[in-house]
């Protein structure tokens, strides 16, 4: 493999995970690239539903939205790409996904650098490639932010960001407080947000009557504000949960529950209760 030289980065074109707690936990790596390629230009290559995860960060400075299900879909899709692709001039690709879609991506993109984890058919699509660390014959598994920080550091040695990084946006911010001043009880100063959901069903989901009883006892205890912040398809758990108990509980409705105000949702409550799902790693970051 040849050298990778950090003065003839220019344009660096960053596609990106599918499920929001991946694309939290490599926010590092992009604070990463900021840092080390302070004077290039990040476009993040993300589909549609987890733009706004980014709106605001100093750590892009584009977000091409990759929307495989319309717009890009079959071969006119990949035709529309390679077009846009043909406008642009990007010298490095950093494929932060393991699928073959995401290594021809990176080829399609034209950059001389295409960087990448060794692991899928798409591995011949890249120039760089680091293999994942095993234990005996099987994959080591590893905290996704490490994963994505080592293959930064492989190619790029020295000090990598090891803080996550959402940007809060002010409008998002006062509607949430807004909403949150409404939630009863009145005057309560402790908050507490519950996502009851998880995006891979039941295996994830903690079951509605222990989520009842928890209410029931926080809310003996600490007499807080609670809201429910369910995502897309869990309204119904929500309010399985809110009929199951007498406690003041509030909805968001997940029309108004985006993930641009989730962030600020999350960030103004003092207790995130939720399965391993991407409003846990929200609340990490």
């Amino acid at each position: 493999m040849k050298e990778i030289k950090p003065e003839a980065i220019h344009s660096i074109l960053v596609i990106c995970q599918n499920w929001v707690g991946d694309f939290v936990m490599a926010t590092q790596t992009f604070l990463s690239l900021r840092q080390v390629l302070p004077g290039s230009q990040i476009t993040l290559f993300v589909k549609p539903s987890l733009a706004k995860l980014a709106e605001g960060a100093e750590w892009c400075d584009r977000i091409f939205l990759y929307d495989r299900n319309r717009l890009h879909k079959g071969f006119w899709g990949w035709c529309r790409l390679w077009n846009w692709f043909r406008t642009q001039k990007f010298d490095l690709a950093f494929v932060l996904p393991n699928s073959l879609r995401s290594g021809l991506i990176g080829k399609l993109s034209g950059a001389r650098y295409r960087i990448g984890y060794d692991r899928t058919g798409g591995v011949f699509c890249l120039s760089h490639r680091l293999k994942r660390l095993k234990e005996g014959k099987k994959f080591l598994p590893i905290y996704m932010g490490y994963y994505y920080g080592k293959l930064f550091e492989a190619f790029f040695p020295g000090t990598v960001k090891q803080d996550l990084d959402l940007p809060l946006l002010p409008d998002q911010d006062r509607f949430a407080r807004g909403y949150w001043d409404k939630v009863q009880p009145q005057g309560s100063a402790f908050r507490i947000a519950i996502a009851p959901g998880a995006s891979y069903g039941s295996s994830k989901l903690w079951p509605t009557a222990y989520y009842a009883t928890l209410i029931h006892l926080l809310g003996n205890e600490y007499r807080p504000k609670m809201l429910l912040v369910p995502g897309p398809g869990e309204e119904m758990i929500a309010k399985d949960i809110s009929s199951l108990t007498q406690y003041p509980i509030s909805i968001l409705p997940t029309k108004q529950g985006k993930l641009d105000v989730l962030k600020s949702f999350i960030a103004q409550a003092d207790l995130l209760i939720c399965n391993d799902s991407g409003a846990r790693h929200i609340a990490h970051a």
